[in-house]
């Protein structure tokens, strides 16, 4: 099986959405083993950054993908 987006066939189980199995395809510690930053320094890049996110959403209008380049991160 392969990632719709990434086309990675590296993906595993990650629970379930409207009845649906749903998948992952990278996890922050496969960003650690790529970029060679710790997990946690990832997380606490991340966070601010969901935090400046609107808590207003539509549930009708829910996207079914996120993207952060952790690139642009120092």
């Amino acid at each position: 099986m392969q990632c719709p987006e990434c086309k990675s066939t590296h993906i595993r189980k990650n629970g379930h959405r409207r009845g649906k199995q749903n998948h992952i395809c990278v996890g922050f510690r496969a960003i650690e083993r790529v970029k060679g930053v710790h997990h946690t320094t990832l997380i606490s890049w991340v966070r601010p950054v969901g935090e400046l996110l609107s808590d207003d959403y539509d549930p009708q209008t829910t996207p079914d993908l996120g993207e952060l380049d952790v690139a642009c991160f120092p």
